[in-house]
């Protein structure tokens, strides 16, 4: 009984010690998170994630370089015509040899203007041609320009057996290089977004010159030509010095060039 005794009253004083609180006493409770300060610094904020793929980077945001069309004359030239020809049309071809001639020899020889020469075929035979074209380009300026005046001389003449007959002829072409180069087809898309690009600009008719504001289309007389590229020189000031490509092309070069261009054309009529 005794034992008893003793255990309840060990029962009573654990009990005693688990009571709640008397009134009015407050018990201890677990520590609350203060209250926001508007005041206090703010921790910077996290990165969003990262979703970019490889993929992404690799195709879909890197862009390809514009691509630099033939031309001829000073890179910052003060005027810049732009030629859109067709190298299988009559016009195209006479415009070559005489009007377009007057402006290298007037303006670009000069350090006046650049032209820029944009393969525009709107018939369906002058489509390799302008391929072709600029497979010489990619060989250089003194390969194409040789190549160009070839193509204009044999506008009549531009089935794939004559244009690699061509380019045979060409002083320091590479006729392996170009046959790769065709058979890849590696301007036929160049030559559709010129196409299309030119079509959307409302450029129907081979060949047009580009002058400033000005689009002259067909056979244009000189007069009207020269009076286009004067009224752009008054507006636009002076040349610096005569650039084609990459390299230095002064004009005395330029001449020697032109000159041994027709001595090689002379040659292939024969």
């Amino acid at each position: 009984m005794r034992i008893i005794a003793i255990l309840a009253l060990i029962a009573s004083i654990i009990a005693a010690g688990c009571t709640a609180a008397e009134p009015g006493q407050v018990m201890p409770s677990a520590p609350q998170a203060p209250e926001a300060d508007d005041n206090a610094p703010q921790p910077p904020a996290l990165p969003a994630a990262d979703t970019t793929t490889v993929k992404e980077v690799a195709g879909g945001e890197l862009k390809e370089p514009d691509f630099v069309y033939p031309f001829i004359g000073n890179e910052k030239a003060p005027v810049t015509v732009v030629e859109y020809a067709d190298f299988s049309d009559g016009i195209s071809s006479r415009m070559a040899f005489a009007q377009i001639n007057s402006i290298k020899r007037d303006y670009v020889n000069k350090n006046k203007a650049k032209l820029v020469f944009k393969p525009y075929p709107l018939l369906k035979d002058g489509r390799l041609a302008a391929e072709a074209s600029l497979c010489t380009w990619e060989q250089g300026s003194v390969p194409f320009w040789a190549y160009h005046d070839t193509l204009f001389q044999f506008f009549v003449h531009l089935d794939n057996v004559s244009l690699h007959n061509y380019v045979s002829r060409i002083p320091n072409a590479d006729k392996a290089e170009f046959a790769k180069c065709m058979q890849k087809g590696k301007y036929a898309a160049t030559i559709q977004k010129t196409l299309d690009e030119g079509k959307a600009a409302g450029i129907t008719e081979a060949p047009t010159l580009i002058i400033g504001s000005k689009n002259l289309t067909g056979e244009t007389p000189y007069s009207l030509i020269k009076k286009a590229i004067d009224d752009e020189l008054k507006a636009n000031g002076k040349a610096g010095q005569m650039i084609t490509g990459n390299a230095v092309f002064q004009p005395d070069v330029f001449s020697r060039l032109r000159q041994s261009i027709a001595s090689f054309l002379k040659q292939i009529a024969a």
